[in-house]
């Protein structure tokens, strides 16, 4: 029941994330999306952050049941503020009116990232006859069935033509790699945090604020800049500054000043933002209108996509660097066995060393980008403006 319960609660949430970013965009003009977007960034990024403060403080005087009596007062709280603040009339439609819902399209999408999903949270059973390259190829399978059935339909749920668009398609490559390079900090940081410096798990999610207060500044930072100047260069100097600040993160070890984490990880928070709200912004002003919902939920899956295989990516990188050195433990056991925090810590330097290489290739395709004079363009009605 519990895991059900969830799953609904996941399809709900995906459904106002692909909506809300196609409202923001709809409601504010082609000159102030960065505006918008980075406001809906900034929402994002607070909510993030506060979500495991007061998740953690709930728990730490109640039981789990009653996180979820909170999670619910917030979910009647944002339904009554859409319901009676939203207005159809200045949102409009986003969907031409022939269109007929693509229920195929959303089926084979859908098999295809629950089958990728569960494979790549499964690394270390990668072997001939494992369940990891089964579900891989099941994912395969799926996705090749659902570029089939999208470039033979009429109504398509996602118009695989717009990667045509090298806007599109480099800023779409951009997204889910920078996603990959973001996702080890929130997957490592609090095992480094607790484990190897001892620190309560309160006082952890206290310093991820700092991340999220950087996120913030650096969503609204680039968001107005790209409305001015156009997204290219913010992108690329996002990446510029997040891979500086990754390598500095992969200094830690046992003995790194709490003050100077607090600051590397400000800085890499502001990166984040600083990037990834331009980079939004040249996506959904490269499609037309009636692909906003769409493209939208595309938005947010290329960040989920991007979260899963980095989350995986560097805890195996970790996890095969600590056994390879005879510690077959869990990250939560860090700590607790002779010699498993050496390990773990040589493991995180590895595991970064991958993580910048990662986020080098985000910045080449954030270059990209600029190619053929489509900075701060709007190829759908609005005036086009080269670089």
């Amino acid at each position: 029941f519990l895991v059900a319960s969830r799953v609904i609660m996941g399809v709900g949430g995906a459904m106002g994330q692909a909506v809300g970013t196609a409202i923001v965009v709809s409601v504010f003009p082609s000159s102030e999306r960065g505006k918008g977007i980075a406001s809906q960034t900034t929402a994002v990024a607070v909510g993030g952050a506060l979500g495991p403060v007061f998740g953690g403080l709930i728990l730490e005087f109640f039981d789990w049941q009653t996180l979820y009596f909170f999670i619910s007062t917030l979910a009647i709280f944002s339904f009554s503020l859409g319901f009676y603040i939203l207005d159809d009339s200045k949102i409009g439609s986003f969907q031409s009116k022939d269109r007929v819902y693509d229920w195929a399209g959303a089926i084979f999408s859908g098999l295809a990232m629950l089958a990728l999903v569960i494979s790549i949270n499964n690394p270390f059973e990668f072997h001939l006859y494992g369940f990891t390259p089964f579900g891989l190829m099941i994912a395969l399978l799926f996705l090749i069935l659902f570029v089939v059935f999208e470039l033979r339909t009429n109504s398509p749920i996602m118009n695989l033509k717009l990667f045509k668009d090298p806007v599109f398609r480099y800023a779409s490559i951009t997204r889910i790699v920078g996603f990959m390079g973001r996702s080890s900090l929130f997957i490592l940081l609090p095992t480094y945090l607790m484990n190897i410096r001892n620190i309560s798990p309160g006082s952890v999610g206290l310093i991820m604020l700092f991340s999220a207060v950087g996120m913030a500044v650096g969503a609204q930072s680039g968001g107005r800049l790209s409305d001015r100047y156009g997204h290219w260069r913010f992108t690329v100097l996002g990446f510029v500054l997040a891979i500086v600040t990754c390598m500095f993160i992969a200094l830690f070890d046992a003995n790194t000043s709490l003050v100077y984490i607090l600051i590397i990880l400000l800085f890499n928070g502001f990166s984040m933002g600083f990037w990834a709200t331009p980079n939004q912004v040249a996506t959904m002003s490269s499609v037309p209108r009636e692909s906003f919902g769409t493209i939208g939920a595309f938005v947010n899956l290329t960040r989920n996509i991007g979260n899963v295989v980095g989350q995986a990516l560097v805890i195996s990188v970790i996890s095969l660097i600590m056994v390879s050195e005879g510690f077959n433990v869990q990250l939560s056991e860090v700590g607790e066995v002779d010699g498993s925090t050496e390990s773990f810590v040589f493991g995180w330097k590895i595991a970064y060393i991958a993580v910048i290489a990662i986020t080098i290739i985000g910045l080449i395709s954030a270059i990209l980008t600029k190619s053929q004079n489509y900075e701060n363009r709007e190829i759908y009605g609005d005036t086009k403006r080269s670089p």
